[in-house]
């Protein structure tokens, strides 16, 4: 489309079929599209800090936004109505942004106060557990569409992997590089791709060999 959004774009999201495109701005603005034909499906305004990180669950008709403010919400599509809200996520507004759901499961992984990983319920926000491993402070995460693996990228540049539902530590990967400031997976899981402050993107095979 040749108008998408009045502000600044700063998330985007795929579904896993790969048929759904959401996206959200600088305003709070979520807008729904179909893909791949680009039609707008649905715009809505539910926050009132920018939108710092967008993802769609296991539910085709579900999708959830966070923003910079650390509040976290669930919405119905394609209609954009809410089914739940809060401030689920654990931290200050610096770092409420760091935030990552799987295409199935029931957690959602999000940065905890003092730099650690938590998992929490995504229906409650209660804790469910901690991911232990990652000596540093963490900058990026993501998780495998079946939800069985989370993946941590930390301020020292170092990479960290663990399988759920024990959060059991496979390892960490020391890559030489600069702070991890992205993180994402290949649909099929075997390959992670972690993007590194002022530096080029790094690809990270092997660190899928143990599962």
């Amino acid at each position: 489309p040749a108008i998408a959004h009045k502000e600044a774009i700063t998330a985007l999201a795929v579904n896993a079929a790969g048929k759904l495109l959401a996206s959200g701005d600088k305003g709070g603005t979520i807008k729904l599209w179909q893909l791949p034909e680009g039609a707008l499906l649905h715009s809505w305004s539910g926050h009132k800090s920018p939108i710092s990180n967008l993802s769609f669950p296991h539910m085709d008709d579900a999708l959830w936004s966070l923003d910079s403010s650390g509040s976290l919400k669930r919405w119905h599509l394609p209609d954009g109505k809410v089914i739940s809200n809060g401030n689920f996520i654990g931290g200050s507004q610096n770092n409420g942004h760091v935030f990552a759901v799987p295409s199935a499961g029931d957690w959602y992984a999000v940065r905890a106060i003092g730099g650690g990983v938590e998992l929490r319920n995504q229906m409650t926000g209660e804790k469910l557990g901690s991911l232990e491993g990652l000596d540093d402070n963490v900058n990026a995460l993501a998780a495998t569409a079946d939800g069985r693996l989370p993946l941590a990228g930390g301020a020292q540049g170092n990479v960290s992997l663990w399988t759920e539902p024990d959060n059991t530590h496979v390892q960490t990967l020391k890559t030489n590089l600069k702070a991890v400031s992205a993180l994402t997976i290949a649909p099929n899981g075997t390959l992670g791709l972690s993007a590194h402050a002022t530096s080029s993107p790094a690809l990270f095979r092997r660190l899928f060999a143990t599962t």
